[in-house]
């Protein structure tokens, strides 16, 4: 998805939230709401997480993981992560119990 792309994508987000099947409204159903910290494991672009964390009714710190840096970078233009991570998500570099939840 382009920049662009992923312009467009936010700007229909508050429509698409609206749908009960939208993939983002499961995962944010699932997701712990009074979660402190999200770890987004495979962030990519960040459009799920940017989804999510709008419906959250606090600020979690939420980091962003993926290997592929072009994805990271964009999501960082769009801030929509705290912070980054740059790994292969089997070798994540957390310390037990230092994330509240995980997408």
């Amino acid at each position: 998805m382009s920049n662009v792309s992923s312009m467009i994508f936010l700007k229909l987000l508050p429509l698409l939230k609206l749908l009960p099947f939208y993939y983002y409204d499961k995962v944010f159903r699932l997701i712990d709401k009074s979660a402190k910290s999200i770890a987004d494991i495979g962030c990519g672009k960040g459009l799920p997480m940017e989804s999510i964390k709008h419906r959250l009714s606090h600020k979690p710190h939420i980091l962003g993981i993926d290997i592929f840096r072009p994805y990271v970078t964009v999501a960082k233009k769009l801030k929509i992560h705290d912070e980054y991570v740059i790994c292969d998500a089997r070798f994540l570099p957390l310390r037990e119990k230092s994330m509240s939840a995980f997408v």
